[in-house]
């Protein structure tokens, strides 16, 4: 690594440490049951300091599989998470499934600290404080998920990139231009301390902000 490469890197990281210290503190008392489709989600919580009211953490659940989730959560919620062992074994991570919901754990190597986890951070779900965030990574949202969006019962936002402007409830991430769909952004944009979500206004949404009429 070069000399301009490490001065970059710890501008970066006390930049970041100040921004998550001001985040932290706009959210504190605001609660969170965050339901993301991707890992995106539980960085942005452990950027603004909130516990994991939410077992969609690590994780990875594709397409249709998310939407019908999220339509119905309090149902699929009451489902026990089982393992597919021929799709653990398939993949080299826990593979599991919540009813007819596939859901991957790419992060994880044992199913049974996964389940012990993935209940305890159930019994928060808090549905007063639900939000939905989907992160179109590397893939646009196929057409057929349109109306899906809109039948979600709580505040959702979908991150994709510029071209996709005619979504309902989507934003558009800007520094992915060109791309399918967004990238890594829960990555630093710069050496602002800021991530690429921050485009997004996170905590005027989290707090339900009459302005944020669009994506409530």
């Amino acid at each position: 690594m070069s000399w301009k490469d490490r001065i970059e890197r710890e501008i970066r990281t006390f930049q970041t440490k100040r921004v998550n210290r001001k985040k932290q503190r706009a959210l504190k008392d605001t609660p969170v049951s965050l339901i993301c489709n991707n890992c995106t989600g539980g960085i942005l919580l452990h950027d603004y300091g909130k516990r994991f009211d939410s077992p969609f953490v690590n994780m990875a659940i594709y397409g249709e599989d998310f939407f019908r989730l999220v339509t119905d959560l309090p149902r699929y919620l009451s489902y026990s998470l089982r393992e597919d062992r021929e799709k653990s074994e398939q993949y080299g991570y826990p593979v599991a499934m919540l009813g007819d919901v596939m859901i991957r754990f790419p992060h994880d190597s044992d199913f049974s600290a996964v389940l012990n986890t993935w209940n305890r951070r159930v019994s928060r779900v808090d549905f007063s404080h639900v939000f939905v965030l989907w992160v179109g990574y590397r893939d646009e949202l196929p057409e057929s998920m349109l109306e899906r969006i809109a039948a979600v019962p709580y505040p959702k936002v979908v991150f994709l990139n510029h071209e996709r402007k005619d979504i309902p409830y989507a934003y558009s991430i800007k520094g992915f231009e060109g791309e399918k769909g967004v990238g890594h952004v829960w990555a630093n944009e710069g050496l602002s301390g800021k991530k690429y979500y921050d485009q997004f206004p996170i905590e005027k949404w989290l707090k339900r902000d009459p302005s944020m009429e669009d994506y409530l």
